[in-house]
């Protein structure tokens, strides 16, 4: 079933309210031919700016390469594991994600991750969450050709959930 046939749940708000997102990008070096320099971008591991309720089901919410300041104590030391690369706990979901009018355009909302992961955030306190696409295999790649299934009209993705309890 496509996320976009999952009914909006009653408390998606309440829902929204949960999710800190974050996103990992690692550095990227790449060599500008022309001019024989080797240029970078540089990565970053940290929180997100979490797009408004009312936007979440029309914009992406990993587009923004703007990190935010972690919020307390708990989102630095959360923020650090994911870094350290430590184990915590966390529960992946696959799932078919819509794109932004090209088919090149991973582009993940809110509201798809509400519908996907609804039950466990009903009972967290609050979840970190990342998207990444991948191929049929479920491996991580943004090779539009292999994370695109032209015959749904979607990407095949990966949502990690970090939930928090207590």
């Amino acid at each position: 079933m496509k996320l976009s046939d999952v009914p909006v749940p009653s408390d998606a708000e309440a829902l929204w309210r949960k999710l800190r997102p974050f996103k990992v990008r690692p550095t990227m070096y790449f060599r500008d031919h022309s001019r024989g320099e080797t240029n970078t971008i540089k990565g970053f591991t940290g929180l997100v700016k979490k797009v408004p309720f009312e936007s979440c089901e029309k914009m992406g919410y990993l587009w923004s390469d703007k990190v935010q300041e972690a919020g307390d104590e708990e989102d630095r030391k959360f923020i650090d594991n994911v870094k350290n690369n430590i184990s915590m706990e966390h529960t992946i979901f696959w799932g078919l994600h819509t794109y932004g009018g090209y088919y090149g355009l991973f582009r993940p909302d809110l509201m798809e991750i509400i519908k996907l992961c609804q039950k466990m955030l009903r009972v967290c306190k609050h979840a970190y969450v990342t998207t990444v696409s991948c191929d049929i295999d479920g491996v991580e790649s943004d090779i539009g050709e292999k994370c695109f299934n032209s015959k749904l009209d979607r990407h095949y993705a990966i949502t990690t959930l970090y939930p928090v309890y207590g």
